[in-house]
């Protein structure tokens, strides 16, 4: 059901960058989300032109994280997956 309402490999890229244990890199969050390279290098860049995620360059690497407001929508889409995959009680009513 997320599908329908969210892009998948977006939310799942900035859900993903919430886990703040890990340290990540384009091409290790290619390998968690099961996107491509190339792909991710794109909504990396799309994600800091819109103030969502800011890049570090460590050596070779280029380290990726979260900004203040990316945390919020991250949290926002986490809560969306989880009520959208949450299965509907039926209500038989009550008569």
């Amino acid at each position: 059901m997320f599908d329908i309402f969210i892009r998948p490999k977006p939310a799942l890229l900035m859900i993903t960058l919430k886990d703040n244990a890990n340290i990540w890199y384009p091409s290790k969050l290619a390998k968690i989300c099961k996107i491509s390279f190339v792909y991710v290098s794109t909504l990396v860049i799309e994600l800091e032109k819109s103030g969502l995620i800011v890049t570090e360059i460590k050596g070779k690497k280029r380290i990726v994280r979260l900004t203040e407001k990316g945390l919020k929508i991250a949290s926002y889409l986490e809560s969306l997956r989880i009520e959208l995959e949450t299965k509907p009680v039926m209500d038989l009513g009550t008569k």
